[in-house]
């Protein structure tokens, strides 16, 4: 393995040291030597804090690339912005796949979605650059051409807006973390109206049912009815009490309530 250049300086000030002890002897070439081994010190020590600054780099590109994996494999869309422009210089896949765009990074927001003007996302991603006040919102309507076709379509997304700091606590960019609620939302609704439905139906079933009842109390004849294999009473009208001239039937079945009803084939019936 070649020296590196501070390992190189380290060596020739060796090999002038020795020179010198050769040529003046080691009493005349003290004072140099001292001087010799003060540089030598300070050589090593550069050479140990570039080592150090090395690893260090060398850490930090590797916890760097570990964050980009982790944001390209993330369940949701990823995007980073840079400067006050919002250009793009990241996307996940699922990003792409929401935004609908491909070669996405280098360009700016405005570049990339310009039927989102008026909306309000342009000045929510400036004002998150200016400020470092993070954005957050849910179901947020945006409309814009998902296919790039010039069809705009009403979608609906979970937002978060986030400022991106550099090492100097000045703001770099704005990181976006997208989830598109669209089809959730539209299941939700579908739900809502299929309830809403069932309950409409199940209001005028009743409605009608307390008709029926109503028709019911009121008809001239005297009339019940039966459910089940004991044939138990469920309704009685006043003329149906009237006829066998007792209350208190209703729940009861029939053999307890006529009993002399027994043996005459009605209950056969």
């Amino acid at each position: 393995m070649s020296p590196t250049g501070i390992d190189q300086r380290i060596l020739d000030v060796r090999l002038q040291a020795d020179r010198l002890v050769a040529q003046l002897g080691a009493v005349d070439a003290a004072p140099f030597l001292a001087a010799v081994a003060v540089l030598e010190q300070q050589l090593a020590e550069q050479a140990a804090e570039r080592q150090a600054a090395a690893a260090a780099l060398q850490c930090a590109e590797t916890e760097c690339a570990q964050f980009q994996q982790a944001l390209t494999n993330a369940p949701l869309g990823v995007c980073m912005f840079h400067g006050p422009e919002q250009r793009y210089t990241f996307t996940n896949p699922i990003y792409d796949q929401v935004g609908g765009r491909s070669d996405i990074v280098g360009h700016t927001v405005r570049e990339l979605f310009p039927e989102i003007a008026g909306q309000g996302i342009y000045e929510l991603l400036d004002g998150v650059y200016s400020t470092g006040e993070p954005f957050t919102a849910r179901d947020m309507l945006i409309r814009f051409d998902r296919q790039g076709q010039g069809h705009v379509e009403d979608l609906y997304f979970d937002l978060t807006y986030l400022p991106v700091r550099a090492a100097d606590d000045s703001i770099a960019g704005v990181v976006a973390y997208v989830l598109d609620t669209s089809d959730r939302l539209a299941l939700e609704q579908e739900r809502t109206r299929v309830l809403e439905l069932t309950q409409a139906a199940n209001h005028v079933a009743e409605r009608e049912r307390q008709r029926m009842l109503e028709v019911l109390q009121k008809a001239p004849a005297a009339i019940c009815t039966l459910e089940g294999p004991e044939h138990v009473i469920t309704f009685i009208n006043p003329r149906y009490d009237q006829l066998v001239g007792r209350q208190g039937s209703l729940g009861l079945p029939v053999r307890m309530a006529v009993p002399e009803a027994e043996g005459q084939g009605f209950l056969e019936l």
